[in-house]
């Protein structure tokens, strides 16, 4: 009796990297990871996945998915061939879907977003130097940056405002992947400017552009017709191109899988702030009373010698607010956000202290008042003055 043998081989994997995790991709786990980010395969991307019997596997303690092929055969060089041929129009796209919302604090996210942006990751990407085991799908190699890797997004109905009047037939929305285009709906003249309103919804989702006079003005990605009701918090596009650079392409020009399989990455780096403490002195307090009762010169010298104390030398505070029932301590210079603080300069490492101490600078007097301060929340981050980032911790004692 025979048998079918089907066989799937890698096609690609993928992870997200968050350097704010002590393993890098996720909350410490004694069972079960519990991922950030949630990968929603698209529509389109279900489609395509069926028509070439590809398969998804999520790897959640690396904060991924492989993507498997049906294969059928080798080549004279003994590499499997894809079941499948596929166009270079073709891609996968997946949605990115928040978890976990406390990332945009503790990643070094633009402060502010605005409702029409959200994040775009794609492999064509052009590094001859990258590593096939370490493909960054940021414009940076070292992570995302700022507003580096952020694009526009739009539904089937996409607006613009030019500044200057628009003629018939010189303006068009143009799908990047496909090179398919769409005519404006309406065009608006008045005053000398033009409103445009264009119906993109017979286009594919994807990266599209707006031409004038054959003059790029707009850039945006196209949700596509079907849209989930999640907090999308962008999407990874990965083009199956095959005249992608040999490094970042997923097959061949014979739908042949090296054995060396393309891993994309995309990298959060870890926000930097300044940590902030303020401190409430309840009328009870010991520390209000010690002060109470001395001298106005002896009080402010009192006031001058409390700090904060940390046992990393690279982690300082200075006293930047000082009453007689308020002090407010911020550190020297910024602190990378961390899932666990270790104390950069002892040796063995240690879990980083933060101590409030009077009489600092005697040593024979110097003296703990509160040990044990806790670390900034990630609940909340100060941009008030964006670019300076401040983690905020009040106390009353």
């Amino acid at each position: 009796m025979g048998s079918n043998n089907i066989q799937y081989k890698e096609l690609f994997s993928f992870s997200l990297e968050q350097l704010f995790y002590k393993n890098t991709f996720c909350k410490n786990y004694s069972s079960e990871p519990k991922t950030d980010i949630q990968y929603i395969p698209t529509a389109e991307c279900i489609d395509t996945m069926m028509r070439f019997d590809l398969l998804f596997r999520k790897t959640d303690h690396k904060a991924g998915f492989t993507i498997l092929a049906r294969t059928m055969g080798k080549n004279l060089s003994g590499d499997n061939l894809m079941r499948f041929s596929f166009g270079n129009h073709e891609k996968l796209n997946f949605w990115l879907a928040l978890n976990n919302p406390e990332i945009l604090n503790f990643n070094n996210f633009p402060a502010k977003f605005s409702n029409d942006d959200f994040f775009y990751f794609s492999n064509q990407v052009i590094d001859p130097a990258a590593l096939r085991s370490n493909l960054h799908m940021t414009i940076d190699p070292m992570g995302v940056i700022g507003a580096n890797d952020i694009s526009k997004k739009s539904t089937q109905n996409y607006r613009f405002h030019n500044t200057a009047e628009v003629a018939e037939n010189t303006a068009k929305v143009k799908h990047i992947l496909t090179g398919l285009e769409i005519a404006p709906k309406f065009i608006t003249n008045n005053s000398g400017e033009s409103d445009l309103i264009f119906d993109i919804s017979l286009l594919p989702a994807g990266k599209c552009k707006l031409l004038i006079n054959n003059i790029q003005k707009d850039e945006f990605y196209y949700l596509g017709s079907i849209i989930p009701n999640l907090p999308l918090f962008g999407v990874i596009e990965f083009s199956l191109s095959r005249s992608l650079n040999s490094n970042y392409r997923i097959a061949e020009s014979d739908y042949s899988l090296t054995d060396e399989r393309p891993y994309y990455k995309v990298r959060f780096i870890n926000r930097e702030t300044f940590w902030r403490y303020t401190i409430k002195l309840q009328p009870n307090s010991p520390l209000y009373l010690e002060m109470s009762a001395l001298s106005p010169a002896d009080k402010t010298d009192f006031k001058n010698r409390l700090n904060i104390v940390t046992n990393d030398t690279n982690v300082t505070f200075t006293p930047t607010s000082v009453t007689d029932t308020e002090f407010t301590f911020t550190t020297d210079n910024v602190v990378a956000l961390k899932e666990k603080y270790v104390s950069s300069t002892t040796s063995p490492p240690k879990t980083l202290s933060l101590v409030l101490k009077k009489f600092v600078g005697i040593p024979a007097k110097e003296i703990s008042v509160k040990d044990d301060l806790p670390f900034p929340s990630l609940s909340i981050i100060d941009t008030i003055n964006y670019p300076l980032v401040y983690s905020d911790v009040f106390l009353i004692i």
